[in-house]
């Protein structure tokens, strides 16, 4: 529940909670009342004290509440989450230490298997809610303080060796870059959740929130233009701050589509027969000048269509070409495409003979 005055908050929680548990009554539903907690969300220094009452039951608010294994604090700063997950963490590397050292017990690349396997997944539990890769540095020093004593037990190095060093031999990422492995990891998923998942919607809700207020300030001339837009492109939520990742890696939004109509599984193979030379260059010249040669000869030139294709890549660009020729090795027609930087020098050559058997269909 989202409002200015923390007391008409809790007027409107009450009047929820009570029509809950009358709905519940009807339906012969009991609610454990002594498992409802409340927490009120405020950037307020001073502490916001004002509860609900159920009946004869009083409920204050905490300054800490878990949910779904995330520790929720009043101001979000979700310094105590990281605090208790590190502490659990800490408590599962001890019990790993003692499995091994560099005399006896467990193998180096055991331990290692060990610490990505178990002790970074209890560390790193829902990092995306509170990880931006240009902030919460006072948080990354938790989880590297942890890693380096990781790294000090895996590798065996003595305590003032580097961690840098120590990070490329053990071949175990940062903390900083395994943080935005995740963070890309759950925004990419994003794009595979159905229109009605709950997260799907609410970005799609924030997104047209902030387009209806652009429009609107755009719109209107009584505050500064400028510094309007700058407020309403900031990313408010952390959704929004993941979500907006995916335009880093994926230029424009533009995802390949598949449709069963373009290729359909149950339509016939195409007859096609391919020949690669086993000779030198020279060599194989000569022999498709001879195919050439013989299908002048054998068939009219109105039943056949001779089509060259090439890609091509520098670093700058990707190209593609179609050239067909006529008699005599006449040219009938050439095109090209420029097919951008992001295109690799195999997908140009494809996409040549691609257009080459659409002309052919044509």
């Amino acid at each position: 529940m989202t409002l200015n005055l923390a007391k008409s908050n809790c007027k409107k929680l009450e009047g929820i909670a009570l029509e809950l548990m009358s709905r519940a009554k009807e339906a012969a539903i009991s609610f454990d009342i002594s498992k409802i907690e409340l927490i009120h969300f405020y950037n307020k220094r001073t502490i916001i004290e004002e509860g609900l009452k159920l009946g004869a039951i009083e409920i204050s608010p905490k300054p800490l509440v878990r949910w779904l294994g995330v520790f929720l604090d009043s101001k979000l700063t979700f310094k105590q989450h990281v605090e208790i997950k590190i502490s659990k963490a800490k408590t599962a590397f001890y019990l790993i230490r003692r499995l091994g050292n560099i005399q006896r017990g467990l193998s180096l690349q055991a331990l290692r298997q060990l610490y990505i396997a178990y002790i970074t997944t209890i560390a790193d539990y829902r990092i995306q809610c509170w990880w931006k890769s240009k902030s919460r540095d006072y948080l990354l020093a938790r989880y590297q303080s942890l890693q380096n004593k990781a790294l000090k037990l895996v590798l065996g190095a003595f305590r003032g060796s580097p961690t840098q060093a120590m990070e490329i031999e053990a071949s175990i990422p940062p903390p900083r870059i395994r943080f935005e492995k995740l963070c890309n990891s759950y925004a990419l998923r994003i794009l595979k959740f159905k229109e009605n998942h709950a997260v799907k919607k609410a970005y799609i809700e924030e997104v047209n929130k902030d387009r209806d207020e652009l429009a609107t300030s755009s719109s209107s001339s009584s505050s500064p233009r400028n510094s309007t837009i700058r407020h309403l492109l900031q990313l408010k939520t952390q959704l929004l701050s993941l979500a907006s990742r995916v335009q880093q890696l994926i230029q424009n939004w533009k995802i390949e589509r598949i449709s069963l109509d373009w290729q359909k599984p149950w339509s016939p193979p195409i007859s096609a027969f391919f020949s690669i030379s086993r000779g030198s260059k020279e060599e194989a010249v000569q022999e498709h000048l001879r195919l050439v040669e013989n299908l002048q000869e054998s068939l009219e030139w109105d039943l056949v269509d001779i089509y060259y294709t090439d890609g091509s890549k520098d670093s700058k660009s990707s190209a593609a070409a179609v050239c067909k020729i006529g008699e005599k090795n006449r040219i009938k027609y050439a095109t090209n495409w420029n097919l951008g930087p992001y295109m690799e020098i195999m997908d140009a050559e494809l996409y040549a003979v691609y257009r080459a058997l659409e002309y052919l269909k044509q």
